[in-house]
């Protein structure tokens, strides 16, 4: 990754400065990440709800459909990287795009680790830069993790698991406030599993994966922008670029006549 060829500003800033970029790549480039996001999720439903009714009880299994997906945020954050990484260059990738670099992205991005040992790493987002963009591995890859650490991430990972949350319980409780108050179920229902609706376990599919939906592309976009203003730390990018627009402005001043 050449810094001289990125399409955002390259100086320090702080975490709150980084993170607050990634939410502005997030909103340059939403067409893009979500038209993404929705060509890998939804098959991947579809396939988890295909393989439920295969394998087991349908109607017992299904709200693990949420679970299941939400297991799967590693894949996704994948497909929302390789969006982003085109992004911060100028250049826009699409659906299409995202497909054909799909079997690159599960095979040689480190997928199989960061869906078990390292699903639950507070710096998932921090790292993925290394593991997908770098293509270091082994001894080289750990160096570049204790190098760059990873300082915001942590922060940044407890946020957005809040922000997810609050959206999660937010919109079926809203949803319920809505309702006219003779069409309003009893409250005892949350708590008498004979009483629950199919309605409501719908709607809570629905609020999880409308929550995530909404958060993880911030999440993504705003640990590649820690990791980007990392290496501007600690490689002094902003520099090196100085340095670069000096010697152009004097060698156009030295051609000229």
């Amino acid at each position: 990754m050449k810094p001289d060829g990125l399409a955002v500003e390259i100086r320090a800033r702080s975490h709150w400065e980084a993170t607050d970029l990634g939410l502005a790549l997030v909103q340059a480039h939403w067409r893009s990440l979500y038209s993404a996001w929705l060509a890998i999720l939804l098959p991947v439903i579809f396939l988890e709800a295909a393989l439920l009714w295969l394998l087991s009880d349908y109607e017992e299994s299904w709200p693990y459909i949420p679970i299941l997906s939400w297991w799967l945020k590693p894949l996704y954050d994948r497909v929302l990287l390789h969006v982003l990484s085109r992004a911060v260059f100028g250049v826009k990738a699409n659906w299409r795009d995202v497909l054909r670099a799909l079997p690159r992205l599960l095979l040689h991005s480190g997928l199989f680790r960061a869906l078990t040992i390292g699903r639950l790493s507070t710096r998932r987002s921090f790292r993925l830069p290394v593991w997908q963009l770098e293509g270091v591995s082994g001894k080289t890859r750990k160096q570049r993790f204790c190098a760059l650490w990873g300082h915001g991430a942590a922060r940044l990972f407890f946020l957005c698991i809040h922000l997810e949350l609050i959206l999660f319980l937010g919109i079926p409780g809203l949803l319920y406030l809505l309702l006219p108050t003779e069409f309003a179920p009893s409250l005892e229902f949350i708590w008498d599993d004979s009483q629950t609706s199919p309605w409501f376990f719908a709607i809570q599919i629905l609020a999880g994966l409308l929550a995530m939906s909404i958060i993880e592309p911030f999440y993504v976009a705003a640990g590649f922008m820690l990791y980007l203003n990392r290496r501007t730390e600690i490689e002094g990018w902003d520099i090196e670029l100085g340095f670069r627009t000096l010697a152009a402005r004097l060698n156009a001043q030295q051609a000229a006549p």
